[in-house]
């Protein structure tokens, strides 16, 4: 058995769908993001530790390779870095 679906209520259908999606996107809450200063004074080291360990921490850089601001994901960067000894 073949069933047929009108193409306007499929398109209709697929707004809706995306914009519940964009809805639910909206309302998750975001991580609260510090500097490499703000994480080094959170965890007890220098600011060049932070840098050096980066991959090991939970982070973001915003902006460009080259010249982007490098910013740590509070929730869970003391265990992180713990994890990483």
């Amino acid at each position: 058995m073949r069933i047929e679906y009108d193409t306007v209520f499929i398109k209709l259908l697929a707004k809706e769908v995306v914009k519940e999606m964009r809805r639910t996107e909206q309302e998750k809450p975001q991580p609260e993001l510090i500097s490499s200063k703000e994480a080094a004074a959170l965890i007890g080291v220098s600011e060049d530790y932070v840098r050096k360990i980066k991959d090991r921490l939970p982070h973001v850089k915003q902006g460009n390779n080259n010249q982007g601001r490098l910013l740590f994901v509070k929730e869970g960067l003391m265990e992180a870095y713990l994890n990483s000894k």
